[in-house]
């Protein structure tokens, strides 16, 4: 029976083996993903200006939250990633700090996570201070939306949802806040006119 990981085109795999490999690639995938990500923060230009897709996950408490109604007339910074992953853990420690700041500035922070363990998941945010929400993408639909190849993936979208930022590894903090000041900076100059 195909799974997440698995099309269904390696069904004649032997059921010893086929677990076995179900429970070892998503590690693999993470372990690739931190080593890719390791090797500095990128832009990737191409997401850039584009509307970002909108989606509908779980999140921790099991309210559905759709993301076109979440960000709603606010900038939205978003992290995909995996609790395997020591710069999405940065990172997230990172957005827990900076949360209340940017808040009052029409901010909104929003943890994309590939892992399901709620209780995980719930135990991080608690110590990482995120009280914003985290949401899970088990089936890493995001990531093959976005063709990820590298985690932490940081994504910075506009009221409208337009991709101002994307990037891929952990952002120091002096440059975060220049994204994010920037983006309000845009907006405020927007209303204004």
């Amino acid at each position: 029976m195909p799974g997440p990981y698995n099309s269904g085109l390696r069904s004649g795999m032997i059921g010893k083996y086929r677990e076995i490999d179900m429970k070892v690639r998503p590690f693999f995938f993470t372990v690739w993903m931190c080593i890719f990500a390791s090797l500095g923060t990128r832009s990737f230009a191409n997401f850039e200006g584009q509307k970002m897709v909108d989606f509908e996950f779980s999140d921790l408490k099991g309210n559905l939250l759709e993301s076109d109604v979440f960000r709603k007339d606010k900038i939205l910074f978003m992290k995909l990633g995996s609790l395997s992953c020591p710069m999405c853990s940065q990172m997230l420690g990172l957005m827990g700090k900076l949360d209340k700041e940017y808040e009052k500035k029409g901010v909104v922070f929003l943890d994309v996570s590939f892992d399901t363990d709620i209780g995980h998941l719930k135990q991080h945010a608690r110590e990482k201070n995120a009280d914003f929400p985290t949401v899970m993408d088990p089936e890493n639909l995001l990531a093959a939306w976005y063709s990820v190849q590298g985690i932490p993936v940081n994504i910075l979208a506009d009221v409208e949802g337009k991709i101002l930022h994307y990037s891929v590894g952990l952002i120091p903090e002096e440059d975060l806040r220049k994204i994010l000041d920037d983006a309000v900076a845009a907006r405020t100059a927007e209303e204004s006119k």
